[in-house]
């Protein structure tokens, strides 16, 4: 109680267009000693400082003032209003006589038809949490009940001088000339020169992680690097690619499909090797669901992809859930506007021109050794390929590659 007493010592109070400070608390009896600069003083109650505090005319002049007199956006308005509507609603079941806890039952049963309550981050406030707003809305009104969500983060540097010069120094050596530098390879790269410049120094390595090599990545201006890297014809082509990419809203607007090789190996019940399986996939490109995947032995071919097309067109059985498992039955079906895949053997064929016809689709076909023309489904496939190489059998992992993994066997 003696700190609780003394924490309001100091505070300055508006009353009747005067400011006061507070200079004595009285515990026992409840009341608080004003004085303003005249040396005139007044006494009043607790209940009409808890009054003032929470009409924000009592304030603590240390406190940082910017909180409680910045303009709140929207969704801040929104979090504000809702914590306020929590406090009246708690209180009143407060005072009709219920526990803390009953209190907190029936007030989850008053919200629980109330949207903003169960979808706002961090969900339906805790019991924890609504007392802690009561008490700060108390101790200190409205500021207390503000969302300080933009004062989260972390204020200090990223990255100094010298780290960031060694990473610029490395891209400009590396990525200029080769696309095989990825952003884990960057890092390792860039933090041991850093760290071994500072030997050389004799100075304390600052921060040289992977938020600090992403953050200086991303204040590059990269429209001015892919041109220095491709030219600016080159570069306006890739543009207008990807721009052409982001254009995609509409589900089966555009759909990609691709063949592949796993790198596993499967073997038989004896325990000899079979073979590689070959997998054929097709995915949408504004929605990301793969609208077709077969798996198959030997090369590929077009009765490979006709049937993974077909999977496009063909509603799924409770039957076919069943036997995979699928617990989300979710019917990704339609005729797609365009269909695009590379040049491969597998892709054309009297097979594949009847399909066309008759299905009155439209496919187009890449440049080869352009990946880049179909980067969702080789994204996919990618992806696949990292969870494959997680099994026993795998030609490759993540930590060894396939070449390697040759060598040593």
């Amino acid at each position: 109680m003696k700190d609780t007493a003394q924490k309001y010592i100091g505070w300055l109070v508006l009353l009747d267009d005067q400011a006061f400070s507070v200079i004595e608390v009285g515990v026992t009896h409840g009341s608080l000693t004003l004085v303003n600069k005249d040396g005139s003083k007044v006494v009043i109650s607790n209940e009409r400082f808890r009054d003032l505090i929470h009409a924000e005319m009592a304030f603590d002049p240390d406190e940082d003032t910017s909180a409680r007199n910045r303009m709140l956006d929207k969704k801040d308005q929104l979090e504000l209003g809702f914590r306020k509507r929590i406090l009246t609603a708690i209180r009143l079941l407060r005072g009709g006589g219920l526990t803390w806890t009953a209190a907190y039952n029936q007030l989850f049963l008053d919200f629980s038809s109330d949207t903003f309550a169960f979808h706002r981050v961090g969900g339906f406030p805790s019991l924890r949490t609504v007392k802690k707003w009561d008490t700060d809305d108390r101790n200190k009104g409205e500021a207390a009940l503000r969302p300080q969500h933009k004062n989260k983060g972390n204020r200090t540097p990223r990255f100094d001088l010298l780290f960031e010069n060694i990473t610029l120094d490395i891209l400009e050596e590396r990525f200029l000339t080769s696309d095989r530098m990825s952003i884990t390879k960057l890092c390792k790269l860039a933090r041991a020169v850093y760290r071994e410049k500072c030997k050389e120094l004799d100075m304390k390595p600052g921060p040289c992680g992977h938020k600090s090599v992403k953050a200086i990545v991303q204040r590059l201006p990269h429209a001015d690097i892919v041109k220095l890297r491709l030219g600016s014809s080159e570069a306006r082509k890739q543009y207008l690619l990807a721009m052409k990419l982001q254009e995609i809203t509409v589900p089966l607007e555009r759909v990609e499909a691709d063949s592949t090789t796993l790198d596993v190996w499967c073997v038989d019940d004896e325990g000899d090797p079979v073979g590689r399986p070959m997998v054929c996939a097709a995915i949408d490109c504004a929605t990301g669901v793969i609208l077709g995947l077969q798996v198959a032995w030997g090369a590929p071919s077009s009765s490979l992809v006709a049937r993974t097309i077909k999977e496009i067109f063909t509603p799924k059985s409770d039957a076919f859930f069943d036997r995979i498992g699928i617990q989300n039955r979710f019917q990704a079906i339609g005729i797609p506007q365009q269909i695009v895949s590379d040049q491969g053997t597998e892709n054309s064929g009297p097979l594949i021109a009847s399909f066309l016809s008759s299905a009155t689709l439209d496919w187009s076909k890449c440049v080869p050794g352009q990946p880049d023309r179909k980067p969702f489904i080789e994204r996919l496939m990618l992806e696949l390929s990292r969870f494959i190489t997680q099994f026993q059998g795998a030609s490759q992992t993540s930590e060894i590659g396939a070449q390697k993994r040759t060598e040593i066997a």
